[in-house]
């Protein structure tokens, strides 16, 4: 998708006080203040003049550490309480019309896994997308009040169709006679919605970790476009936010078939470490050719001839990272039911440890450290 044109801008300070004094100060400054991102430090302004001297004039003001145009180029490819999920492995073994089609699950050794987790406690998951499809039949029971950054106060009802195929990925409902299995039986999904703005994924994400055990984030911003203005500060502010309050989070490395430094997920090579990033594999194990490489690769998951769910009720086939990324979330949250300790550096070491090496041996920028192996993932437990 391209970013639509923007005229919001955002303020990142190195103080609350700071910020503070120019919400204060802001009417005299030019700018109207849209919105207040307190935890990171962020305000969200539109200039009351012309952008050009807006952005000159803003970098006189105290306690100011950037400012950016409000504005990404999404990568999207193409209620209940959390309680306790029981009879996983009987139900997942059956029922479902598309569940001969899923070769992924068993690729990931994910059954091996259900039958470890026949006891596992619910998580909630945090899908930071374009929304959910809150009528379709194949989340029953598995929604929970969700966040709605792109229209506040309105249900986050997806609007575009991604946010309910990544969701699918970990949380269609199994052995209902209807459509797939998602990847695990205890994820609780927890839609937040954003839209093309970076202002809006990074409150989902804040919100996210004040309310979810764990994010599932299928989208990637490309730098050094021509087509829109980047947010890299923001959304690495909102990023660290996540990680300090210890909430493991799954990110899709892109679709560019480059070594390009997407964001959020290059920020997993040295900026915010234990964020977990994934590229995407086909039905042969190798590296898809439209998976983003580099560095920040942690480990792959199959991101091709993907069935999961599609906006309207049914499913749809894909390709993509984003995909990838959820099913790699699905086995996080079985981590999580199972009892492995909800600190990102510990989930993300596992899922490196367990994983099935490809590629050259050990650790390489196309494949990470491998292919997320599911039963190896719960069973090692501390």
């Amino acid at each position: 998708m391209r970013a639509r044109e923007l005229k919001q801008w955002l303020l990142g300070f190195e103080t609350l006080a700071a910020m503070d004094a120019c919400v204060a100060r802001a009417p005299a400054r030019g700018m109207l203040v849209n919105k207040v991102l307190r935890p990171l430090r962020i305000l969200v302004v539109m200039p009351v003049g012309p952008a050009a001297s807006f952005q000159a004039n803003a970098r006189s003001i105290p306690g100011l550490s950037f400012v950016e145009r409000d504005a990404v180029s999404p990568d999207f490819e193409p209620s209940a309480s959390p309680g306790r999920a029981t009879g996983m492995p009987a139900l997942l073994e059956q029922g479902d019309p598309g569940r001969s089609e899923q070769w992924y699950l068993e690729r990931m050794r994910l059954p091996q896994a259900w039958a470890l987790s026949t006891r596992a406690s619910a998580v909630r998951v945090a899908v930071v997308d374009t929304g959910v499809d809150l009528a379709h039949s194949d989340f029953a029971g598995r929604l929970v009040d969700g966040y709605n950054a792109a229209e506040p106060g309105r249900p986050p009802q997806d609007f575009d169709g991604h946010g309910t195929a990544t969701a699918g990925c970990i949380g269609a409902v199994a052995g209902n006679g209807a459509d797939i299995a998602g990847g695990t039986p205890n994820a609780m999904i927890m839609p937040a919605k954003v839209s093309w703005t970076a202002s809006s994924i990074a409150e989902s994400m804040v919100w996210a970790a004040d309310h979810a055990d764990m994010i599932s984030m299928s989208l990637s911003a490309k730098p050094a476009s021509s087509e829109y203005g980047l947010a890299k500060e923001s959304l690495l502010r909102a990023a660290r936010h996540v990680m300090a309050k210890d909430v493991p989070m799954v990110c899709s490395t892109g679709n560019t078939a480059t070594q390009c430094a997407n964001i959020p997920a290059a920020f997993a090579g040295n900026d915010v470490p234990d964020l977990i990033v994934v590229g995407a594999t086909n039905t042969s194990d190798w590296v898809a050719r439209f998976s983003t490489t580099g560095p920040w690769v942690s480990v792959v998951a199959p991101g091709v001839q993907i069935l999961t769910l599609q906006m309207g009720g049914g499913t749809t086939w894909n390709n993509g990272t984003s995909f990838a990324t959820p099913l790699t979330a699905a086995v996080v949250a079985l981590m999580l039911g199972t009892g492995h300790v909800r600190k990102p550096a510990s989930i993300k070491a596992t899922l490196i440890a367990t994983a099935k090496d490809l590629d050259a041996p050990g650790r390489d920028d196309r494949s990470g450290y491998g292919l997320v192996d599911a039963g190896r993932a719960v069973a090692s437990r501390p």
